[in-house]
């Protein structure tokens, strides 16, 4: 699932990782009621700290395509897999 986020640039780390497992779910390689890699693994996967680890979480949540629970990890909802879709400007 990694690619390689752009450390130099406008675009900010947590904004790169949310669109990347944005794309995962989207594209059905995460299906409703998956659980995403824990937050030290995409830690890991991606050389990210923690804070933009859980920003990136935190913004798909707030959009209603995964619920997080304290000590279970991150779960895809239903709703995001029915086709519409949250944009942010």
């Amino acid at each position: 699932m990694s690619t390689m986020l752009r450390r130099k640039g406008p675009v900010p780390l947590y904004h790169q990782l949310e669109l990347q497992l944005r794309a995962a779910i989207e594209d059905g390689r995460f299906q409703s009621g998956d659980q995403l890699p824990t937050e030290a693994s995409l830690q890991q996967e991606y050389g990210v700290s923690r804070v933009t680890v859980r920003t990136a979480l935190k913004r798909l949540e707030d959009d209603g395509l995964i619920s997080t629970h304290q000590g279970r990890g991150a779960f895809v909802t239903s709703q995001s897999t029915t086709g519409a879709k949250i944009v942010r400007n």
